[in-house]
């Protein structure tokens, strides 16, 4: 081998060393250290940081709804998320943490945080009230075979959960909580139902007003009074998602670069030795 080949080799393997550890070293820095729904370390950042995402997903799904988009695949993006976050697969996650987190501020007799918690609790309750609507949404759309009566027991399952959810939260707390906690989980209700305008949800129906209303905004005449205005967005995890293939990309360009100079190399050695 002439030393001009060892030289054109040794640039050749260089290059492509170098591309494959800035290929590793930019994936590490971009990807690795995304947090945007990583659980954070303290446990009332990991509730607001839940929220936050449910009220996103929220919104989502409503303008979907209205608008052609895959729904249960934006729901299952929503689950999955909150799981990953939790790092538990179950969904009452959120609501088992802050119901012990109560519970424990007031043996301590500590309660500076209950009132904070309280709404946190209300909130997670909420999050999985919202996702069980979404989902009887799903069936509702999706399923051509399911009868009114299976519609109504299913809406009428999800309503009764909510409240069962809520009474306990409620005889856990200070009295002087629950006219206040009593009014946000009225106004919680009227603004997280799917698809629906909340003037159209005073007072709160029950399951067969929750069905007629949902016939008019989606298949009735009555489309526009009661469905909820969405106006289109972007949304933060449309902007993560839209950053990770990018990151995604630019890794795999630089590797890809690497694996040429080294197929480069090779090739030029087999050439040099046949010669």
């Amino acid at each position: 081998m002439s030393a001009a080949t060892r030289i054109t080799l040794y640039c050749l393997n260089a290059i492509a060393t170098i591309l494959m550890l800035c290929g590793a070293v930019f994936y590490v820095r971009e990807v690795l250290t995304m947090t945007d729904y990583v659980r954070p370390a303290d446990e009332f950042e990991y509730l607001q940081k839940a929220s936050e995402i449910d009220e996103e997903f929220s919104d989502k799904f409503s303008y979907e709804l209205f608008h052609g988009g895959k729904i249960r695949h934006i729901q299952n993006t929503q689950i999955g998320l909150q799981k990953s976050m939790a790092k538990n697969s179950d969904l009452d996650e959120r609501i088992l943490l802050t119901v012990d987190w109560i519970k424990s501020e007031q043996e301590g007799s500590v309660s500076s945080k209950i009132e904070n918690l309280t709404f946190m609790a209300l909130e997670a309750i909420g999050s999985k009230w919202t996702q069980e609507l979404q989902q009887s949404l799903i069936v509702y759309l999706e399923s051509e075979h399911v009868t009114r009566i299976e519609k109504l027991r299913i809406f009428n399952h999800v309503l009764s959960d909510g409240e069962l959810a809520y009474g306990i939260v409620k005889n856990l707390v200070p009295g002087y909580l629950h006219d206040q906690i009593a009014q946000w989980w009225s106004n919680y209700k009227a603004s997280h139902v799917p698809g629906i305008n909340e003037t159209c949800l005073q007072p709160f129906p029950d399951s067969y007003r929750l069905l007629d209303l949902y016939d008019d905004v989606l298949v009735g005449n009555n489309t526009e009074k009661c469905r909820k205005k969405v106006p289109e967005q972007i949304y933060h995890y449309d902007v993560y998602q839209e950053h990770l293939w990018w990151t995604y990309g630019k890794a795999a360009m630089l590797f890809l670069g690497a694996l040429c100079f080294a197929l480069i190399a090779l090739f030029c050695c087999r050439f040099d030795s046949n010669l």
